[in-house]
């Protein structure tokens, strides 16, 4: 006996399940699409931060420092003496590593500042401006006055273009592995752009300050891309490279070219270059004399708070150090000399470090400062001083040996490699993981 078979609703239930199955398949296929693009977008959204991450410590190398230090460097090690060695570890540490950046890294600058501020009468007061914010190096000084100077004696109409379009003329940029000529790289037509549109800045004195950088930003992003030069350039016919990055002489190029349209500077060019120099030079003086002291006292401050705060004598990297710090034993004369030798020999030690991480011979120069961050020699030289004092501060054998090798790996990272260099480890270790 057979059963009825309808051939109809059967051919019909396999039409409905193909079709089910496809809208199906097409569902997944396009919610695959779908996470595909997200994960693109999501990639190249990412892919886009770390491109202006980089882009950021290339320009800013100390303020890549100063991110990098806090993220990767104070913050681990709080909370590692918080685990390993107790409260009374994390909070020196908190103490002796933020207080650490803050003096080696940001505070100088507004130092410098301040000085300038009471400095500028007393050096521009023939001139009638106000040079207290100007961060143009000596080199600086030296070569957009240069540039200026055949210019201020021409019958041109408009002096201010002449002076922007013969300094950017004038440069080259060093891109991986060779010289670019930014006159030859950057199309004729974006060029006349980029010139019009620094010679606007410099015309237009009512500006603000976060306007002016936010339009030299502009300017920076156009010149980059066209060029991918920005840290490291140098002037045509000049044998070594330009000592400040492209950024910094572009706000000096209109800094300078707002001074420039000054009767009383142009007709005393030279004096006034000399003046901002020694201006520059007495500011910056300034600047690190006050610091130094107050980066060589952190940790012997940071100690005498533990221990007020404990009534505890030793160092801090103990266990038991809240209940009275067993490990530290007082030393007899013998030991404390010899002692004492060590403390030398190891700021030797760190003093070489930081001599081998210094980029040129040490000079007058090097100490002046070119912006509201120290420069990387300059944070060197402070970080330096911080560093030998923590060595001098320690109290026993063992707190300066973990003293010596911290902070020879933090000099070696940050001042020896960069912040970009850093980063970029990082990263490659994490792409790993």
């Amino acid at each position: 006996m057979s059963l009825p078979i309808n051939n109809s609703n059967i051919n019909n239930n396999i039409k409905y399940r193909i079709k089910s199955q496809n809208i199906n398949n097409s569902s997944k296929n396009s919610a695959v699409k779908n996470n595909t693009v997200k994960s693109r977008q999501s990639f190249g959204a990412a892919a886009d931060v770390l491109t202006s991450v980089f882009k950021w410590c290339d320009a800013n190398p100390v303020g890549g420092v100063i991110a990098i230090d806090i993220v990767s460097t104070d913050i681990p090690r709080t909370y590692i003496d918080l685990k390993t060695a107790g409260p009374a570890a994390a909070v020196e540490t908190v103490r002796r590593e933020f207080s650490g950046t803050f003096v080696d890294c940001i505070m100088p600058g507004f130092i410098v500042l301040g000085a300038g501020k009471l400095l500028n009468s007393a050096f521009m007061k023939k001139f009638n401006t106000d040079m207290t914010s100007s961060w143009a190096s000596s080199e600086a000084l030296d070569k957009l006055a240069s540039i200026y100077k055949p210019i201020a004696t021409s019958v041109s109409t408009d002096k201010t273009r002449d002076f922007v379009k013969n300094t950017l003329n004038s440069i080259k940029g060093f891109n991986t592995d060779a010289w670019v000529d930014f006159a030859e790289k950057i199309p004729k037509n974006k060029m006349n752009e980029i010139i019009d549109k620094l010679t606007g800045i410099i015309n237009n004195d009512k500006l603000s300050r976060k306007e002016t950088q936010k339009a030299l930003n502009e300017i920076y992003k156009n010149i980059t891309h066209e060029t991918s030069c920005s840290n490291t350039i140098k002037f045509k016919g000049d044998k070594k490279e330009y000592g400040s990055n492209l950024a910094d002489l572009l706000r000096d190029t209109v800094e300078l070219g707002r001074k420039f349209k000054n009767d009383k500077i142009i007709s005393n060019l030279d004096d006034f270059i000399k003046k901002s120099k020694k201006m520059l030079t007495a500011k910056s003086l300034i600047g690190l004399a006050i610091t130094i002291p107050i980066a060589m006292s952190l940790q012997s401050i940071n100690r005498y708070l533990t221990r007020k705060k404990y009534k505890v004598e030793g160092a801090p990297i103990y266990k038991d150090f809240e209940k009275g710090n067993a490990n530290h034993k007082k030393m007899d004369d013998k030991e404390k000399k010899i002692f004492w030798g060590e403390k030398i020999l190891a700021s030797i030690g760190m003093t070489g470090l930081a001599a081998l991480s210094l980029k040129k011979k040490p000079s007058l120069s090097m100490l002046q400062f070119n912006g509201l961050f120290p420069s990387m020699d300059q944070c060197r030289i402070i970080s330096l001083v911080t560093f030998i004092s923590r060595l001098f501060a320690s109290e026993d054998k063992n707190e300066l040996r973990e003293a010596f090798i911290r902070d020879a790996i933090s000099f070696a990272s940050f001042y020896f490699m960069g912040a970009l260099k850093v980063l970029q480890l990082c990263l490659k270790n994490t792409i790993k993981m």
